[in-house]
């Protein structure tokens, strides 16, 4: 298990991200949001930030800070260990914990 220190989301870059180097994969921000078909404004909007700070991310040109990293993973529905350790799978954010609630959710789906 990788182990994410601190200190690298601790050093605010004036542009509103980060500095690089940084876990945050924004290849995979890129392919989520290609795969949900959105804009990066579209994106923008949906994590209360402006296309070109999007566009840096995917770019890796900033990191998102901790705060964005989570309402980035909230709306892919996507675990934060996915967006920031290479070897993590993608998962569900809101898995069910048990096969009763996966066949809940299911079934709550198809309505």
């Amino acid at each position: 298990m990788t182990v994410i220190d601190a200190a690298q989301w601790a050093s605010p870059h004036p542009s509103g991200g980060h500095q690089m180097p940084s876990p945050f994969h924004g290849d995979r921000l890129k392919a989520l949001r290609t795969e949900a078909g959105w804009s990066q404004a579209e994106l923008a909007a949906k994590i209360d930030s402006d296309a070109r700070q999007v566009s840096r991310y995917e770019n890796s040109k900033v990191a998102p800070g901790l705060e964005a990293v989570i309402r980035i993973a909230q709306v892919f529905n996507v675990t934060v260990d996915y967006l920031v350790i290479e070897s993590a799978p993608r998962r569900p954010l809101n898995a069910p914990s048990t096969i009763v609630d996966a066949r809940l959710a299911d079934l709550c789906d198809r309505q």
